[in-house]
């Protein structure tokens, strides 16, 4: 950050001292002191901790209160006690309704990529923007008349600095797993890593426009070399931009995807050495500390939490894994644990090898019962990496005994759950049906005692072989489900709209769908599977018109969908039309709740 060229800071003692200081030279004439520096808080360099640096403290700690503020809203209506009461006062129920189709709706370039963030999101991430950017941008000059006069920190390198280090603990807090905002605003850990994204972001252009403004000054310095490198502020700045860079880049949807081994590897690295080499570099300037003490409660007591949590779940649980068809892992772990639907735990295999250091998220597929031992269902897609040494372990018959896993958990989940609107919509693809299962058992118990009355089970994949698992479980589920009535729309995408099954056809996946069970399964139960298995339709699902048929026949409605992004948008889209329809009364329903899911992160 630097301070003033002239600053005695041994002759300062406190900083009440530097704040009360000139920030001008003696020399500097008085009249002009006062016209440039002293008449406007945006430029006295002695304030620009209290102007910058608390007022974006103070932006993202209002935006969570906003948002504390509605997820009480949405608490008080998820109670069974007093929720209906919520949905009477009038105007709530289309003011909910219209908020929700502003911040579902989502835009993108095309069906494969370019999808941009739902407009709530995008509303959230402009402001911000806007934000540092004006109180960056707004002030002018962005350099001293005179630097030998007023000093070789530039005005706009010092707010752009302080609004930079401001961020680092929002940065921290909205990484971590376990977190206050979650806590405060509903809003799971997984969805907090979009804002966390977008920080980075712009805490990583503040910093740009924080380093070019002292080259632009010290140019003449940094064409000589030594003397503006030898400058103990200049070279830790610089050094710090590096291990920021890497982490910026790499946080990129496809970096991250395409090397998301690599990425959790170095991740926690980088940003150790970042902030290590930042900490350095501002050298307690004002109250700069201040911000690495929060910084540092934030992550030990996140740590704390989370190895008091994975302490408590214990280190006896074994998962025993077996290999199913298209390259699907069925992992089964006997618990004693609770967790609620569409929940997910990060789990530790302890293989013995590196894949042992890493842990990674898994979604149940069953619910948990509350008075009773429970097993873990866990459907797995074999990828590169630690699923692939899982597979190999299995084949070879080193796991025939279990692994012994650690688990740190649950997180996510439905806030509130969906057990509470007359009907349900669960939809899904591919791996999304995990979370649907998880969903879909809680709904069916008796035991949970839900309000719901229909659950409708829309699902597609791309081929008959990758379905056979899934269109079992969902047969036996809608089977057994005695209070509530489950219709289930199974969807394989590969097959002609205009070429339905043939009974060969049916023959064959029936046939698959034994084979899988064969070995588990008693002949009761494959008769089951016979009766109950849910018919096939080609072609994708069309979510739309199972969305506004739903709106039509019910007065409230829960949506959850986990799927790809094209799947999610569709969803998205057609759920914020449906809203405004709400809004206006002219559907039946009279309150619709959406949940998105996303396999990545």
């Amino acid at each position: 950050m630097g301070f003033p060229a002239f600053l005695p800071v041994t002759g300062l003692s406190t900083l009440t001292d530097m704040r009360n200081s000139s920030p001008c030279d003696p020399s500097t004439d008085v009249a002009l002191c006062q016209a440039v520096a002293l008449d406007s808080k945006w430029h006295r360099w002695y304030y620009a901790d209290i102007v910058f640096a608390q007022s974006a403290v103070y932006l993202y700690c209002t935006g969570i209160g906003v948002f504390t503020i509605i997820n009480g809203l949405y608490l008080w209506r998820q109670s069974r006690r007093s929720g209906a009461s919520l949905l009477r006062i009038p105007g709530y129920a289309r003011l909910a309704a219209v908020a929700r189709s502003i911040s579902g709706w989502q835009w993108r370039l095309h069906r494969e990529y370019g999808y941009a963030l739902p407009l709530g999101q995008t509303i959230v991430v402009l402001f911000l923007v806007i934000f540092f950017a004006a109180m960056t941008l707004g002030p002018k000059p962005y350099y001293w008349p005179d630097p030998s006069a007023f000093g070789h920190s530039p005005p706009l390198a010092t707010r752009a600095g302080w609004l930079a280090i401001a961020i680092l603990p929002f940065q921290v807090i909205l990484a971590s797993k376990w977190n206050l905002i979650t806590i405060l605003t509903g809003v799971s850990h997984k969805k907090l890593q979009v804002y966390h994204r977008w920080s980075g972001w712009i805490m990583y252009v503040l910093a740009l426009v924080h380093t070019f403004p002292f080259v632009v000054v010290d140019r003449t310095g940094l064409e000589t070399g030594n003397a503006w490198w030898q400058d103990y502020f200049n070279a830790s700045g610089v050094l710090a931009l590096i291990p920021q860079t890497i982490l910026v880049l790499l946080s990129v949807g496809f970096m991250r995807d395409r090397y998301y081994e690599t990425f959790k590897s170095i991740h926690l690295f980088m940003a150790a050495f970042f902030i290590v080499v930042l900490f350095v570099h501002c050298d307690f300037t004002l109250t700069s500390g201040e911000y690495f003490v929060a910084l540092a409660a934030i992550y030990l007591v996140s740590l704390a939490v989370r190895w008091g949590i994975v302490l408590k779940n214990g280190f006896s649980h074994r998962a025993m894994i077996e290999v199913l068809e298209d390259r699907m892992l069925h992992v089964t772990i006997p618990t004693r644990l609770k967790w609620q639907p569409g929940q997910f735990f990060f789990i530790r295999f302890l293989t013995g090898d590196r894949h042992a250091l890493t842990s990674h998220p898994f979604t149940m597929a069953s619910s948990a019962s509350s008075h009773a031992d429970n097993t873990m269902q866990i459907y797995v897609r074999v990828h590169r990496g630690m699923t692939s040494k899982l597979a190999i372990d299995v084949a070879s018959h080193r796991a025939e005994h279990g692994v012994r896993v650690t688990l740190d958990g649950p997180y996510g989940g439905i806030h509130g759950g969906l057990a509470n609107y007359d009907r349900v919509l669960l939809l899904g693809g591919g791996s999304g049906g995990s979370f649907l299962l998880s969903l879909l058992s809680h709904l069916t118990q008796p035991e949970n005692g839900t309000m719901c009355k229909m659950v409708d089970v829309v699902y597609s994949c791309r081929s008959l072989e990758s379905s056979a698992w899934f269109r079992v479980i969902l047969g036996e589920m809608a089977a057994r489900s005695r209070l509530v009535a489950v219709n289930i729309y199974f969807h394989v995408s590969s097959l002609e709209a205009d070429h339905s099954l043939d009974d060969e056809g049916s023959d064959t996946l029936l046939m698959s769908t034994s084979n899988w069970m064969e070995d588990k399964r008693s002949e009761k139960d494959r008769r089951l599977d016979t009766v109950s298995a849910p018919a096939i339709s080609p072609g994708r699902p069309d979510v739309k018109a199972h969305i506004r048929r739903a709106t039509r026949e019910q007065r409230t409605l829960g949506i959850a969908v986990c799927g790809p992004n094209e799947l999610a948008f569709d969803v998205r889209n057609t759920v914020s039309e449906e809203q405004m329809s709400v809004a206006q009364g002219k559907v039946r329903c009279v309150e619709c709740y959406l949940h998105t899911e996303t396999f990545g992160w």
